[in-house]
């Protein structure tokens, strides 16, 4: 166990189950649209989804592009060309900022970790959706603070996200920070850039990509790598 000076903690599939609520949201969608919300219809809007999420971490593609062509994708592909991405956005984010389902152990985590640490969000959500659903969320009273990458201008993976933390807390020692985080290409690679420790939450034992500080599997195991 080790003590650290702060705790950063990643909000989507980490804290809050962004799976569920997108399954829900993008549902809604669909029901709106008079598209059957089957399950092999939800798999292929995550897909589109996940890949466009994955180019924006990459620098490949810019936010507001991704927000419409994953749509617009979608929409195409269940052979519906005659549509609005924007207005179908607009739609599905008027659902998802209502959706603040906690993961199993969440809660507990932050409550017991705050009375030690100083709890950070870092999250590369969209400013108006992430701050909502925290706002619904009973995590709220524990963090000090929300990062989002929208509001900084970068995003995580980016050693730049990670430095304007590090001048916004006055970090001088990066070696004292540990982030918990869900994603081996967002949270995983940006620790390793900013020179931090991290903990990969891993509850559906995926194969490592990148040297993670720490694994875990429930987030109840968290509290077995810090010093309390």
């Amino acid at each position: 166990m080790k003590r650290y000076d702060v705790l950063l903690f990643d909000v989507d599939d980490t804290l809050l189950d962004f799976s569920q609520s997108e399954k829900i949201a993008v549902k809604k969608v669909m029901e709106h649209y008079h598209i059957p919300p089957s399950e092999e219809n939800c798999r292929l809007y995550h897909q589109i989804n996940a890949s466009y999420w994955k180019l924006f971490e990459q620098n490949k593609i810019e936010k507001p592009k991704l927000l419409l062509k994953r749509f617009e994708d979608f929409f195409i592909q269940l052979g519906k060309k005659d549509i609005c991405p924007q207005e179908i956005n607009q739609l599905y984010f008027s659902y998802l900022k209502e959706l603040s389902i906690l993961l199993p152990g969440a809660l507990e985590l932050v409550k017991k970790a705050c009375q030690m640490y100083p709890l950070y969000v870092v999250t590369n959500g969209t400013t108006i959706i992430q701050e909502r659903r925290m706002e619904l969320s009973p995590l709220k009273n524990y963090f000090k603070k929300i990062y989002i990458s929208e509001q900084i201008g970068v995003q995580k993976p980016e050693k730049a996200f990670f430095d304007y933390v590090f001048q916004d807390l006055n970090i001088t020692n990066p070696k004292r920070v540990l982030l918990l985080g869900d994603s081996p290409t967002s949270d995983i690679l940006g620790g390793i850039r900013a020179g931090i420790d991290t903990c990969w939450y891993n509850p559906h034992y995926q194969n490592a990509t990148l040297p993670s500080t720490y694994e875990i599997h429930e987030l109840s195991e968290f509290e077995k790598i810090i010093e309390y």
